[in-house]
């Protein structure tokens, strides 16, 4: 999805417990904006990973006016003001790829450490997940209810309420669905298609109609 400002409350939706997140920033500049993200995740993921990314690490003026120990004053600040985040910290140029294996390496470790990883699912959770990502292409709207949800984790052998919703919340996570369990309002309402509902909130963003 887009990063201007129009799209900010947008962003809200695709967050997930099970993700990490990159955080970019230009070292010359003011990085005020960085509490508004940040602030986000805190709102909305439990206990999330943060990689904070400082760029243009190339750019004279980093050296010249000696910028990185400040960079690490303001990352030892937000490391103070979100104590429930896990953060970690990298500066890279985008230019000269300074830094980049790093990065990549970083990344790896972060998802390498994750619980999440190697968690063993059920097999009925893959043929609901191809089911419903099959099932979507027969709609109009790619929006389903709470009993064609529980009519279709029958189907793959979810058979109690407990286990279509494990699997429901499972698919979330991982980006495949949205449910909004938590939202009363919504809560009887499945998005098959994360990408229909952007597309959705981005007409009534910008009223630019595409739906």
């Amino acid at each position: 999805f887009a990063g201007q400002k129009v799209y900010y409350a947008t962003h809200q939706f695709f967050l997930s417990d099970w993700s990490i997140y990159l955080v970019a920033f230009n070292i010359l500049e003011d990085n005020n904006y960085l509490e508004f993200w940040l602030n986000s995740l805190q709102t909305r993921v439990r206990n999330p990973k943060v990689i904070l990314v400082g760029t243009h690490l190339d750019n004279k003026l980093v050296k010249e006016k000696n910028l990185l120990p400040a960079v690490d004053v303001m990352v030892a600040g937000l490391v103070e003001r979100f104590p429930s985040m896990e953060f970690y910290h990298i500066n890279v140029s985008c230019k000269t790829l300074e830094n980049f294996s790093a990065l990549r390496q970083m990344v790896e470790r972060v998802i390498c450490s994750s619980p999440v990883l190697g968690t063993k699912l059920p097999f009925s959770y893959y043929f609901f997940e191809k089911l419903l990502q099959e099932f979507k292409h027969d709609l109009e709207t790619p929006v389903i209810s709470q009993a064609d949800l529980m009519r279709m984790g029958g189907v793959v052998g979810l058979t109690t309420k407990e286990a279509v919703f494990d699997a429901t919340r499972m698919l979330h996570e991982t980006g495949a669905i949205v449910y909004f369990n938590n939202i009363p309002a919504l809560s009887d309402l499945v998005i098959l298609d994360p990408q229909w509902l952007f597309q959705v909130l981005a007409t009534v963003f910008t009223t630019k109609h595409s739906w």
